[in-house]
């Protein structure tokens, strides 16, 4: 194997459900803590308004936490 074959570009958001996003790491990390802490669950709108994203990205989060949720 050659150097150069090792040398790809690599970040830690690799293999997780925040790959390819373009949401930044802490609005993911904060919405999975909310999710995670609430007892009576998120809605979507209640993320948009709290993380500061449009409800489409917040519709879109719970869904590929509680996808990534289910794998674990």
């Amino acid at each position: 194997m050659m150097p150069e074959q090792c040398r790809e570009q690599f970040t830690v958001t690799v293999g997780t459900v925040f790959e390819r996003s373009k949401i930044a790491l802490n609005k993911w990390l904060l919405a999975t803590f909310l999710m995670a802490s609430s007892k009576k669950g998120m809605s979507a709108h209640q993320l948009h308004r709290r993380l500061g994203v449009t409800y489409k990205t917040a519709w879109f989060m719970p869904h590929r936490i509680r996808e990534a949720m289910q794998k674990a």
